[in-house]
């Protein structure tokens, strides 16, 4: 197989982005849930252990990717814990250390009896089993498409109304609002070496952040939350800037033009807001 002229990695919130987002180009979504810096070393050591770096390579600068590991409601990167270390390693980034990052309720979280319990009743439930298919769109399943993206199955569609997506924004505002976002500046500083590196083989790297719903990012402007977002979202400008490379999108949906109708729930835009943000790319969009 050849490798894909663009890779696109972040969190869920990308996890709509196809290959119809870009012209002429072959594509390649390798999203993940709950993602963070650590991903990123780790998806790089597997590009660059299986000779598969892309030309582009667009990494998503979320909320919590500077955010320090104690503060962290998510370990999922531990799944690549042994990419992300012999990464960092190459690069001289400082990693925790192993008692730090992998407490009992880690490994606990890894191997849950209870998730695994989740999933068996998850499966007695359905109709039928999850199988290879050619369509499109499945009354019940959730499809993960050949270029990477996932396809909501008719079930969930018909959930995402305007109206849940503007009761979950609501919600969260009143959970998130008195929260606040740190910002690791070894975190920051990894980040500009892992671009250094990514540079160095030939690979551009592009910054892409997206948006909140509208309301959530309206009401929580004014909060220390708010001018949190605001400062990570310069994070990100200030690293572009550094290594003259590209930042595109923002936290702000009325920077890129993403109406209350492109939000599925409180954080996550439908293509329709996405491709505003790879349109801004220069030789990517659409």
């Amino acid at each position: 197989p050849t490798t894909p002229e663009i890779i696109v990695f972040g969190g869920s919130r990308f996890q709509e982005a196809s290959s119809k987002l870009v012209k002429n180009k072959s594509f390649y979504n390798a999203f993940v849930h709950s993602d963070y810096l650590e991903d990123m070393f780790a998806l790089t050591k597997l590009l660059l252990d299986a000779k598969r770096l892309p030309k582009t390579l667009i990494l998503s600068v979320r909320y919590q990717t500077f955010l320090p590991f104690e503060k962290r409601d998510s370990n999922d990167w531990l799944t690549f814990a042994s990419e992300y270390r012999a990464m960092a390693k190459s690069l001289s980034v400082t990693t925790p250390s192993f008692f730090k990052t992998f407490s009992l309720k880690d490994w606990t979280d890894m191997f849950s009896v209870e998730a695994l319990k989740q999933q068996l009743e998850l499966r007695q439930s359905v109709a039928s089993q999850p199988v290879p298919t050619k369509e499109a769109l499945s009354k019940e399943f959730d499809l993960i498409k050949a270029d990477g993206s996932m396809a909501w199955s008719a079930k969930h569609q018909k959930l995402f109304t305007e109206e849940y997506a503007l009761k979950d924004a609501l919600n969260k505002f009143k959970r998130n609002q008195k929260k606040r976002l740190e910002i690791d500046p070894e975190l920051v500083a990894a980040l500009g070496k892992l671009i250094e590196f990514l540079q160095s083989q030939g690979t551009r790297v592009v910054l892409a952040q997206t948006p909140f719903h509208p309301v959530y990012y309206s009401k929580m402007l004014n909060t220390p939350y708010g001018e949190d977002l605001q400062r990570i979202e310069m994070e990100a400008q200030n690293l572009a800037k550094a290594h003259k490379t590209i930042a595109a999108g923002s936290f702000d949906p009325n920077k890129i033009g993403c109406p209350v109708s492109t939000f599925i729930d409180w954080h996550h835009a439908n293509e329709e807001c996405l491709v505003k943000i790879f349109n801004a790319i220069p030789e990517l969009g659409s």
